[in-house]
C-alpha cells in the first residue's frame, strides 16, 4: 500500500498522530465556536445590516452556519480519537497505525475536510467583496466585525499549518524507511477482516490442521481461527495471523497474497 494520504507518516508513532489530530480538532472547535456564536449574536443584535449590505450579511450568515455545522462533526472525530487513545497502551502499534489511517480516510473525516475547504472558499470570497466592493453599510462596525471573523479564520489556518510543519519536521528527522516497508507489504484492517474467521467447536475441530504454524500450539474449542483461502489446511489463530498479515499480506506457509491470490 502506498502513502496516499498526507497525514499517513504522522502515525508511525501513534501517540504523536493522536496528539496531532486532537490538537487540530480542539483549535478547530475553538475557532468554530467563536465565529458561529459571535456572528449569530451580531446579526441578531444588528438586523439593519441585512438591508444595507445584503451580500455581506448573507456571507456572515453562511460562514456562521458552516462553522456551526462543523462543531458536531469535530466532536465525533474527537470522540473517535479519545476511543483510540484508550487502546494505545494495550494494542499492537501496527494495528493502531492502521486504525489512524482508517480514521483519516473515513467519511466522517472527509466531510470535515470538505466543510473546511468550502469555508475557506467562502472566506476568500468575503475578503474579495470587502476589498473591491466598497462599503454600502453606514455602520462601519459591521465591516470591522466581518474583518475580525476573517482574521479569526486566518489565525486558525496559521496555527494549523504550523502544527502540520512541526509534525512533518519530526517525521523527516526520524526517517521513513521502515514505515514505507510497513505500508508496502502489510495488509489493511479491512483486508484482514475479510479473511474467513471461525470459532473452533467439536464439529470443525477435526477438519482443522492440528496446530497453528505461527505459535505451534494446537487448536482448542472456542479458539478463533482464520482460514486463509490459499488452502483448506492453512489455518491460524486469529491473533497470530492478524499480527502476521498487518506487516506482510501473504500466507506464512505458501506466500500467497490475501489481496491478489497469487504467490509473491
Amino acid at each position: 500500500m502506498d502513502l496516499s494520504h498526507p497525514l499517513d507518516p504522522f502515525f508511525f508513532i501513534p501517540i504523536d498522530g493522536l496528539r496531532f489530530l486532537g490538537f487540530e480538532c480542539v483549535i478547530g472547535i475553538f475557532a468554530s465556536l467563536i465565529i458561529s456564536i459571535a456572528s449569530s449574536v451580531f446579526l441578531f443584535l444588528n438586523p439593519s445590516c441585512s438591508s444595507c449590505d445584503l451580500i455581506m450579511s448573507t456571507w456572515l450568515s453562511l460562514i456562521a452556519t458552516l462553522r456551526l455545522v462543523d462543531l458536531p462533526i469535530k466532536a465525533k472525530v474527537i470522540y473517535k480519537i479519545y476511543t483510540l487513545s484508550k487502546r494505545i497502551n494495550h494494542e499492537d502499534r501496527r494495528f493502531m497505525i492502521r486504525r489512524l489511517m482508517d480514521l483519516v480516510r473515513s467519511p466522517l473525516y472527509f466531510s470535515q475536510s470538505v466543510l473546511n475547504g468550502f469555508s475557506f472558499v467562502v472566506v476568500v470570497l468575503g475578503m474579495m467583496k470587502m476589498a473591491v466592493g466598497g462599503s454600502s453599510c453606514e455602520d462601519q462596525h459591521f465591516y470591522q466585525f466581518c474583518s475580525s471573523v476573517i482574521m479569526t479564520f486566518a489565525v486558525r489556518l496559521v496555527v494549523g499549518a504550523a502544527n502540520f510543519k512541526y509534525e512533518e519536521r519530526k517525521v523527516m528527522n526520524r526517517g521513513m524507511g521502515e514505515f514505507h516497508q510497513f505500508y508496502k507489504h502489510g495488509a489493511t484492517l479491512h483486508e484482514i477482516e475479510k479473511v474467513r474467521l471461525v470459532e473452533v467447536n467439536k464439529e470443525n475441530l477435526g477438519r482443522l490442521k492440528d496446530l497453528c504454524a505461527i505459535c505451534t500450539e494446537e487448536f482448542k474449542e472456542k479458539d478463533m481461527v482464520r482460514m486463509l483461502g490459499c488452502s483448506d489446511s492453512h489455518n491460524f489463530h486469529q491473533d497470530c495471523i492478524d499480527r502476521w498479515l498487518i506487516q506482510k499480506d501473504a500466507c506464512p506457509l505458501c506466500g500467497v497474497s490475501i489481496r491478489t491470490g497469487r504467490a509473491k
